[in-house]
């Protein structure tokens, strides 16, 4: 098993990923007033090369782990 970074093609599926991350989280709070609920897929596609988005290999294929949604220039 390693990490590795996820391309465009993983887009999707890591939007997908989020939303059922952030309506956990809505639910816990009581509110879905999340800015990530909020985001549209194509809010989501376009801020893609903006963020670090890393992937699970395991041998039976690509699992997608964590979409890291802090700006690369934050990191810098």
């Amino acid at each position: 098993m390693k990490i590795i970074q996820a391309d465009r093609n993983d887009i999707l599926e890591l939007y997908r990923l989020q939303l059922l991350a952030f309506e956990s989280e809505a639910e816990m709070i009581g509110s879905r007033d999340v800015p990530a609920l909020q985001e549209a897929e194509e809010e989501n596609a376009r801020d893609f090369s903006s963020q670090i988005n890393i992937r699970l290999y395991e041998k039976m294929g690509y699992k997608s782990i964590k979409n890291i949604q802090k700006k690369v220039d934050f990191l810098l």
